[in-house]
């Protein structure tokens, strides 16, 4: 197959030697991200402050000339991913944040030639050739000889989409982490503090574990946990930013 920036779901799966439901269910668990490709479609962008960003709420993406930017592709959320996954036949692009610097984050919107966000079945969705390089990677560190006898023979999947969740990331792991902290201290985690409190005080329990930037770990982790645990903290901060 031809060295692409980017590569098809099927030809993702292709290159897996797994199926196209298999890549479709690894991006809705946040294993390998998933990108649509933009050039039929407006991008905008905003920025937000991350000591101003309150995550129980949506925040207004301006679709003006001020607030357009150019992107070949953007990513969209595990949970976008995940409803497509589930049969949903009328599935609104949400596209996931992305960190502009260490106090900013970039929010996105994106409108088709109706000027309205697009349904999935509008794009076309493709993954990142450095993120299937990373995939390889971990799945082989993660399991080298399980993994050497399944992707070397033509038509298997490199293991069960179940273990490729479980290896690929330190996700389980760092949840079984937080549950024992909320546990062990009594903690009632919506009245805790910040997102920047939660994250400091897990560093210091697990230092090797937790030791990852802010960024990492709210994209890496506290979005997917919040959203699987229903967690909604408290805060006394503006509840939107539009602009």
């Amino acid at each position: 197959m031809k060295d692409k920036s980017y590569y098809k779901i099927d030809e993702a799966s292709e290159i897996l030697n797994c199926t196209c439901d298999d890549v479709i269910y690894l991006g809705s668990q946040g294993s390998l991200p998933i990108y649509i490709l933009t050039a039929q479609f407006k991008a905008f962008a905003v920025k937000i402050p991350l000591d101003s960003i309150d995550e129980e709420d949506e925040y207004v993406v301006p679709a003006d000339d001020e607030h357009l930017v150019n992107a070949d592709y953007l990513k969209l959320t595990p949970s976008c991913i995940k409803t497509y996954e589930s049969g949903g036949k009328s599935v609104k692009v949400e596209l996931s944040s992305e960190s502009y610097d260490e106090d900013t984050m970039l929010y996105f919107n994106l409108h088709n030639s109706h000027n309205k966000v697009p349904m999935l079945r509008e794009c076309v969705m493709v993954v990142l050739k450095n993120d299937l390089n990373r995939f390889w990677w971990l799945a082989l560190q993660a399991d080298k000889d399980a993994c050497d006898n399944s992707i070397t023979e033509k038509g298997q999947n490199i293991t069960s989409s179940s273990d490729v969740e479980k290896k690929l990331t330190k996700y389980d792991k760092r949840l079984e982490s937080f549950d024992k902290w909320i546990k062990e201290n009594d903690i009632n985690i919506e009245s805790y503090g910040a997102k920047r409190e939660i994250h400091n005080a897990l560093k210091q329990i697990d230092k090797t574990l937790w030791q990852v930037s802010y960024q990492t770990f709210d994209g890496d982790f506290w979005q997917r946990c919040r959203k699987e645990r229903g967690i909604k903290l408290e805060s006394g901060r503006p509840s939107k930013i539009k602009n």
